[in-house]
């Protein structure tokens, strides 16, 4: 095909329609077909993915605004560390593998009133 393209030229250097025609340009590539009817295969193809894409992006636009929040986040990493600091007695890895959820957000409650109350005497402090 390299070959086809290299010798089967018009005069002064440029290629005639039927060559041309066989040819796409795309950001920083030329894409050089056999045939203009593979060109045209691959632009209906390329047609298709994009409507896929934007078909795709609008359903999970509505997909996003159906999901509801959830009322509550824990985040557990570097859970362990905050019970550890305040002193509360529990094992946070355990406590996921019995998967006991409720105790988990009883400790991330009491942790959470902890803080508040450091952020409080902290506050006191500054006045």
């Amino acid at each position: 095909m390299l070959l086809d393209l290299l010798f089967h030229h018009k005069q002064g250097g440029g290629y005639g329609d039927r060559q041309r025609s066989r040819f796409l340009r795309r950001d920083d590539a030329l894409l050089a077909f056999a045939h203009e009817a593979e060109k045209e295969q691959f632009l209906d193809a390329e047609i298709e993915a994009k409507e896929a894409i934007d078909k795709a992006r609008q359903q999970r636009k509505v997909v996003v605004k159906k999901l509801p929040k959830p009322a509550q986040t824990v985040e557990l990493k570097g859970l362990q560390q905050q019970a550890n600091s305040y002193e509360i007695q529990a094992d946070i890895a355990q406590i996921l593998a019995q998967q006991d959820f409720e105790r988990l957000l009883t400790i991330h409650a009491a942790i959470l009133a902890m803080q508040d109350e450091e952020d409080i005497i902290e506050l006191l402090l500054t006045l």
